[in-house]
């Protein structure tokens, strides 16, 4: 599963993502680190050929669920 950590920095965020399995989730939940599950969700009318360009934008653009 792809998953996503922000560190926040003095001046702005940083953004970090890895493959994780979700039964650490709420561990990490509890020390209050910020972990997002990243969800890529794809309208019906995108064309085929463009499931990989449209994951990899949300992916960018989308931080948290």
């Amino acid at each position: 599963m792809k998953m996503q950590i922000l560190v926040q920095g003095r001046t702005k965020p940083f953004y970090f993502n890895f493959d994780s399995e979700p039964e650490f989730l709420q561990e990490w939940w509890d020390q209050e680190l910020d972990v997002s599950v990243i969800v890529n969700e794809i309208p019906t009318w995108i064309p085929d050929w463009l499931d990989c360009l449209w994951y990899t934008v949300q992916d960018f653009f989308c931080r948290e669920i």
